[in-house]
């Protein structure tokens, strides 16, 4: 397990492509795009479907198409956490504060309290972001988490665990008077991101 490096506040340093903010357009950096997630959810027990966008918006889909959707979840979610929590991306650098790209501070109570507990509870769901590729994973009263794939090939994770895990190291490492935000690293070139940046994208979470 590599350990992380905590890179100092408002500082920069990696070699993988970062994403830039911006509320006017939606490509992040040039050669990268914002897009909606692509979620592989179990609505009935063992038929698996495709839904996109971002938690809450899947999960509205998921619950009219099975109205015991949460159930059902709640669930695979029991069944999956133990094998999951075995297995844990390598972390590789975190980079706290906005820096270059002008990444904006997020509510570290918002982050720590809704977000991370509501991706975390996910089970048998398999996240997957097209090639440098950035989208909304949870949102909520203007605060983001964001993946990023660096890959020039879709990426896809075994499970939503490996982002919370990711979104709660930037907690730990980035948090400062009640705010924090800050980009976490993964071996095979991918990233999470905690801010409150739409990158033109509102909140529709």
């Amino acid at each position: 397990m590599l350990s992380s490096k905590i890179i100092v506040l408002f500082s920069f340093l990696s070699s993988q492509a970062v994403a830039f903010p911006t509320t006017e357009e939606r490509n992040v950096i040039p050669g990268y795009t914002v897009a909606d997630l692509k979620w592989e959810v179990e609505v009935f027990p063992g038929q698996p479907t495709n839904l996109t966008g971002t938690f809450d918006e899947v999960r509205r889909q998921a619950t009219q198409l099975n109205p015991r959707w949460d159930e059902v979840n709640a669930q695979s979610g029991e069944e999956t956490s133990g094998r999951l929590d075995k297995r844990s991306p390598i972390w590789t650098n975190v980079v706290c504060g906005p820096g270059p790209n002008k990444f904006e501070w997020a509510d570290a109570s918002i982050v720590r309290e809704k977000l991370i507990p509501k991706v975390r509870s996910w089970g048998k769901t398999l996240p997957s972001l097209p090639a440098r590729t950035c989208g909304a994973m949870a949102c909520y009263d203007g605060n983001y988490l964001m993946l990023c794939n660096d890959n020039s090939w879709e990426l896809r994770l075994q499970g939503y665990i490996d982002v919370a895990d990711g979104a709660q190291k930037v907690l730990d490492a980035c948090q400062y008077t009640g705010a924090v935000v800050g980009q976490q690293f993964a071996q095979g070139s991918w990233n999470v991101i905690v801010t409150s940046s739409h990158w033109g994208q509102a909140c529709r979470g």
